[in-house]
């Protein structure tokens, strides 16, 4: 049986919309009032929404030799909310107006690894934090020539620093299971490639 949601965004009525901060990422505060289960509406809320670009991520996989190239950085948002600000992650960038979904997945991982990618799969696309944030982030497979590389990458403009760990895909998994990963794309791509990477062509 197929499962339906109960509403959908004509189930929302949006009051006022106002934009409180213009940086690198946009805040806006909402009033809006929402259909509840009961049939009825909900009185009017205040909300605050991150709006954020979407995002492609991209997990590395030489499926020749087994290997799976993973980045680390710092991250201001793993301060106090994890045992390390420099993060174990997937290549990730952010995706501009009009851009080709795949292109910017290329593009990312040539900045912040220095690879070219031979093939390039889908996985699946998510909201990270639905609660607070509209991002949407776009999760690929690339197949890469991963022996003997490794370095420090990134784009001194964007201020990244960023250094590519190749891992032993066994270990990569072992670093799944001890928490060695601790994002929601990392997590959600290892476990994908865990299960489907005999789809991966070698680069």
């Amino acid at each position: 049986m197929k499962v339906k949601h109960t509403y959908n965004n004509e189930d929302i009525k949006i009051v006022s919309e106002e934009c409180i901060h213009h940086g690198f990422l946009k805040l806006s505060r909402l009033k809006l009032s929402h259909k509840l289960f009961s049939g009825k509406w909900s009185p009017i809320i205040q909300r605050e929404l991150i709006k954020h670009k979407q995002a492609v991520g991209v997990i590395l996989y030489d499926a020749k030799n087994e290997l799976v190239g993973i980045i680390e950085q710092f991250r201001v948002g793993a301060l106090g909310r994890s045992s390390n600000p420099w993060q174990f992650e997937i290549v990730a960038g952010m995706v501009e107006k009009n851009e080709i979904l795949e292109n910017v997945a290329i593009r990312e991982v040539q900045e912040e690894t220095g690879l070219t990618l031979s093939d390039i799969q889908p996985i699946l696309s998510y909201l990270p934090s639905a609660g607070a944030s509209n991002e949407r982030m776009h999760l690929f497979c690339g197949s890469a020539r991963l022996l003997d590389k490794g370095g420090i990458y990134g784009l001194a403009s964007e201020n990244e620093d960023i250094k590519l760990h190749i891992f032993p895909f066994a270990d990569a998994l072992v670093g799944l299971t001890d928490g060695l990963f601790d994002s929601a794309a990392s997590i959600i791509a290892l476990q994908w490639l865990e299960k489907n990477r005999h789809q991966m062509k070698s680069a």
